[in-house]
C-alpha cells in the first residue's frame, strides 16, 4: 500500500508499537548482578553505552550505578504459583511522534534510520530501551526483551 509521505506526515500524530513480555513473578523475585562475561555477551548484540545513556535520561539509574556491573536485574526462580518465574505479561513500547521535524523527514521520504535518529534526539524511548528500563526496574527480565525484541 502506497501512501504519499505529504498524507502521513500531515495527518498522523503518533505512530505506536508494542510487544509483550512474561512478567515475573512477584513471589519468587531474586535480584543479581551482570557478570562481566554476561556484560560482553550483550554488548555483541546491543549498543550498551545508548542503554546506559538512557537509563540517564530516564532516571533509572541508582546512587553508584555507574556501569553494567553495577547494575541490579531481576529474575524469578519458580515458585508454587508461577512454576517458571514468570506470571502475567505486559507490553514495552515505542512511541513516536510525529513532530514537525520528524514529519519534515517523512516529507522527504528520508530513510527510517534517519527519522528514528531524529525522533530519539527528540526524547523517544525505543522498544528496547523501554525494555531494558523495565527489566533493570524488576518488572521482566533481560532474556525476555532479547526474546521479543529479536523477533
Amino acid at each position: 500500500m502506497q501512501v504519499p509521505s505529504f498524507l502521513i506526515a500531515t495527518t498522523v500524530n503518533v505512530i505506536v508499537a508494542q510487544r509483550l513480555v512474561r512478567r515475573i513473578c512477584p513471589n519468587c523475585l531474586i535480584k543479581y548482578k551482570l557478570s562481566r562475561e554476561e556484560v560482553n555477551q550483550l554488548a555483541k548484540q546491543f549498543n550498551l553505552d545508548q542503554v546506559m545513556l538512557t537509563f540517564k535520561k530516564q532516571g533509572a539509574l541508582k546512587k553508584g550505578e555507574k556501569s553494567w556491573t553495577d547494575l541490579y536485574f531481576y529474575r524469578g526462580k519458580g515458585c508454587n504459583q508461577c512454576k517458571e518465574g514468570y506470571k502475567g505479561r505486559m507490553g514495552i513500547y515505542e512511541v513516536l511522534e510525529v513532530t514537525a521535524e520528524v514529519g519534515e523527514l517523512v516529507m522527504k521520504n528520508m530513510s527510517s534510520d534517519v527519522i528514528l535518529n531524529k525522533a530519539v534526539a527528540q526524547g523517544m524511548v525505543t522498544m528496547l530501551h523501554d525494555g531494558f528500563i523495565k527489566a533493570k526496574n524488576g518488572i521482566t527480565t533481560l532474556e525476555e526483551i532479547i526474546r521479543v525484541t529479536k523477533e
